[in-house]
């Protein structure tokens, strides 16, 4: 669940998102039935971050500099429960300890 709007350059993302969604992903990943081929392990087991299939709050600012170029910002809440004690991801735990800046 998350909202998006897009106006000329710039778009804003908020909801409950993940990291590799927007980060740190390759579009030719896509193509292969791996998963590594998305978020690096260097990226996913140093932060807590939400990552496939948990997701977070947060909120999302992109800014196209040119067809291939564009700057990002994401601002999340820290990483969500496992999916043992949060098994429909709907517990949402907010605190200002668990927030990441990217």
């Amino acid at each position: 669940m998350w909202y998006k709007q897009a106006i000329e350059k710039f778009s804003l993302t908020l909801g409950l998102q993940d990291l590799n969604a927007n980060f740190a992903n390759s579009e030719c990943g896509g193509l292969f039935t791996n998963s590594s081929f998305r978020i690096q392990s260097s990226i996913s087991g140093n932060t807590p971050t939400p990552i496939f299939p948990l997701t977070a709050l947060g909120v999302n600012l992109k800014y196209i500099v040119s067809k291939t170029c564009a700057l990002q910002l994401a601002v999340f809440d820290g990483m969500p429960n496992d999916l043992k004690t949060n098994s429909f991801n709907i517990h949402l735990n907010l605190g200002k300890n668990k927030v990441i800046w990217l």
